[in-house]
């Protein structure tokens, strides 16, 4: 591996990516702090709590972009979306954790330009919900890229069944359902609800709504979370 041991810690980040590939192993990618960008990659590795400088050559784009979301699967993180060089971004940039060699694939039927959204994989397909559109807007499309074809689909919500339009919230997977949590509606509305999503049946339903959150306080920019079961067929 090429690398700096030993390396300075990143400092004051935020929105950036943090991504465990391997036991103890993370790697940050973006971020930055106060408008000043992190142009670096990092290693964290929890054994040695060591940072490592990784200096492989990477996309002149990784080196200003916040915001968006890395999903780790078969060794490889796919970052989408987020402000690249100030502006939103619906590229998808795709690391070989073990090469760091990286690669971009040309697509049909993208989703339009967005930061501040959710990503999960599930059964080797990354599911994208919200975020802020190009003029800051809120966005509330439901988005599936299926990694083993290279091919992204919109998944329809009606703002009846499934959650409103949203940026910085989280989702995480559990058994057969994609969770959304929370995030910012409007500038003075920050939410508290939370929904599920069915993938095998593709349908929504609402685990609790805003005036019977469990939470006192509505929440936005939350990290993701994720959730596992041995027994993925039993019900919820």
């Amino acid at each position: 591996m090429v690398a700096t041991r030993g390396a300075r810690k990143p400092g004051k980040i935020a929105y950036h990516s943090l991504t465990m590939y391997e036991q103890g192993k993370f790697l940050l990618i973006g971020g930055s702090n106060l408008g000043t960008d992190n142009p670096h990659i990092y290693e964290l590795d929890l054994f040695t709590n060591e940072w490592v400088l990784d200096t492989h050559q990477k996309p002149s784009d990784i080196e200003s972009i916040d915001e968006h979301t890395a999903s780790l699967y078969d060794g490889k993180i796919y970052i989408f979306g987020g402000n690249v060089h100030g502006f939103k971004s619906n590229t998808m940039y795709i690391l070989d954790v073990s090469t760091r060699k990286w690669e971009t694939k040309e697509c049909q039927n993208v989703p339009p330009e967005r930061s501040s959204h959710s990503a999960v994989i599930k059964d080797s397909k990354i599911y994208v919900f919200g975020g802020k559109g190009v003029d800051n807007n809120k966005l509330g499309d439901f988005w599936v890229y299926d990694i083993s074809n290279n091919s992204w689909s919109e998944i329809k919500v009606s703002e009846c069944d499934g959650p409103i339009s949203r940026s910085g919230h989280s989702s995480g997977i559990f058994r057969d359902y994609i969770i959304i949590y929370a995030g910012i509606h409007e500038l003075t509305q920050e939410l508290s609800d939370m929904y599920l999503y069915n993938v095998k049946s593709n349908s929504w339903a609402m685990l609790f709504e805003e005036e019977h959150s469990p939470v006192h306080q509505n929440r936005s920019i939350n990290s993701s979370f994720s959730m596992s079961s041995k027994h993925s067929s039993d019900p919820i």
